[in-house]
């Protein structure tokens, strides 16, 4: 595409952009997602588009040990109480996994959840988009639950791949820290990706990061 693009308002002078979508709960109740992929697919039909559940950043270790805590919290609950634990117990290590195959069904931000009320999934919460991103060969999603804070394994991938600019919609309220965090950021700056964010609430946890990335906020 050509340089001094308009998305969502602000110019883009990168030809080639990835893009990085939460599609939580919060995203998906927000309604905004379908307009947000119309845009982007009218302006940049061939940009790879990288979806995840939440968009924190923390090392996979620290990730881990701060989901074992809970689950360990919650069935000492569980025996104080005698009310079941019915949350997950493990938290698989994620990886970037293409979303037109079987094991995207399996995700939960596809297939929702009955922990949680009114949670759906996209399949069923917007199942015309749902259908559309597993069409196009160029969607991947990040596996695991949203407490792996792994978005730093789908920037990865877009700055393998060349981009020179990165569209982030994300609801900002997970930690952004770590090595892996800083890592990105330092790939960023050689390579000189602008960095557009779309905060999908009024908070923005990771303000620092972003900084040091000297991202452009869309409104």
């Amino acid at each position: 595409m050509g340089s001094g693009i308009k998305l969502f308002g602000v110019e883009v002078k990168a030809r080639k952009l990835g893009v990085v979508v939460s599609i939580n709960k919060g995203a998906q109740s927000s309604g905004r997602l379908p307009g947000i992929f119309e845009e982007i697919f009218k302006l940049f039909p061939d940009s790879p588009v990288f979806l995840t559940n939440g968009g924190g950043m923390m090392d996979w270790d620290k990730a881990l040990e701060a989901f074992n805590q809970r689950v360990e919290e919650g069935k000492k609950k569980e025996k104080e109480s005698k009310i079941p634990y019915r949350g997950p117990t493990k938290m698989e290590k994620p990886k970037a996994a293409r979303f037109n195959t079987g094991e995207a069904l399996d995700w939960v931000a596809v297939r929702g959840s009955n922990l949680v009320a009114d949670y759906p999934g996209l399949k069923e919460k917007h199942p015309e988009l749902f259908e559309d991103l597993r069409k196009r060969s160029n969607v991947w999603f990040i596996t695991s639950f949203k407490d792996a804070n792994a978005s730093y394994l789908a920037f990865d991938e877009l700055i393998k791949r060349g981009v020179e600019a990165i569209y982030w919609y994300n609801t900002f309220d997970s930690p952004i820290e770590g090595k892996e965090s800083e890592k990105i950021a330092q790939q960023i700056a050689d390579a000189k990706i602008e960095i557009l964010v779309q905060s999908q609430g009024g908070g923005m946890t990771g303000a620092e990061w972003l900084e040091k990335v000297g991202a452009k906020t869309v409104k």
